[in-house]
């Protein structure tokens, strides 16, 4: 097993031969994940890794958004929302949108929408080297293409731990390495930059996986229109203030732990500010 800090020269060249072979794992800013290639072998892989329980879906790691929105269905997009320089202040979140038919499901897409994570900076280059190391690979069934055009190249993405554990995303450097060691991940990507984010107590720890659980019961079905409040199909609305964290709605297209929404049309009700914020989470 190699331990290699995500700064280092030519360590992206090696992650991306690595994630040919196998799941690597990687340091986050908010902890660690698994990484693995855009393919139905590198689904198995996490598979494997993670010992996968029945009903989960792999997410990605965004590295294109022009690559990412390309991939939606444009009706499932509002007008004054749908370019790459409208999600692109939204780094930090998880955005789910509608790539396919609503009744088709595979390890990566639920109910036609699938889920990526934009982060900025040396992970996004990262996503974006792996990302274009796949633009010529062949079709997978499981991003319900027939053809090349339709063959969505980001790395998979998932949060590093047993499927299911009730300690949630392993955040620490010395967990993650002895996942990594009984799982088999032969590589992990550190972050000297965002260790230090990474180490919270114990009962903070056990809170957050709290307040995950519940965000993750409460959050709305992507197929609905509008907010539950009464906002109109096609519509937008201000998010309250302060309410970081709180999961936006336009149609078909969910964010999830986002700071900073941008101003956009309001319409005439708008959410109330939830009571279980929370960080971002890569728990699946």
């Amino acid at each position: 097993m190699m331990v290699i800090d995500i700064h280092e020269r030519d360590v992206f060249s090696l992650a991306i031969d690595e994630i040919r072979r196998g799941a690597i794992a990687v340091q986050l800013p908010t902890g660690f994940v698994l990484l693995a290639a855009p393919t139905e072998a590198g689904a198995m892989q996490l598979d494997a890794a993670k010992t996968r329980l029945a009903g989960k879906n792999y997410g990605t790691a965004i590295g294109s958004l022009n690559l990412f929105l390309g991939q939606a269905m444009a009706s499932s997009l509002p007008e004054e929302f749908n370019r790459a320089e409208h999600f692109e202040r939204m780094t930090g979140s998880f955005i789910r949108l509608q790539f396919r038919a609503a009744d088709f499901q595979s390890s990566t897409i639920r109910s036609g929408t699938h889920q990526g994570v934009l982060l900025d900076g040396v992970h996004r280059e990262l996503f974006r080297q792996i990302e274009a190391s796949f633009l010529w690979a062949p079709p997978e069934t499981m991003w319900g293409n027939a053809g090349d055009a339709d063959n969505y190249c980001a790395p998979l993405c998932t949060c590093c731990n047993i499927s299911g554990d009730p300690g949630g995303s392993i955040v620490r450097l010395d967990k993650a390495l002895q996942f990594a060691e009984m799982r088999g991940v032969r590589l992990v990507l550190s972050c000297r930059e965002t260790a230090s984010e990474l180490a919270p107590t114990r009962s903070s720890a056990t809170n957050a996986n709290r307040s995950a659980s519940t965000a993750k019961a409460r959050t709305w079905n992507s197929s609905r229109r509008g907010f539950r409040s009464g906002c109109a199909p096609g519509s937008a609305a201000r998010l309250p203030h302060g309410a970081a964290g709180f999961t936006w709605r336009v149609p078909s297209c969910r964010l999830r732990s986002f700071r900073g929404l941008p101003s956009l049309p309001s319409c005439k009700s708008v959410p109330r500010r939830p009571s279980w914020l929370r960080r971002p989470s890569w728990r699946t």
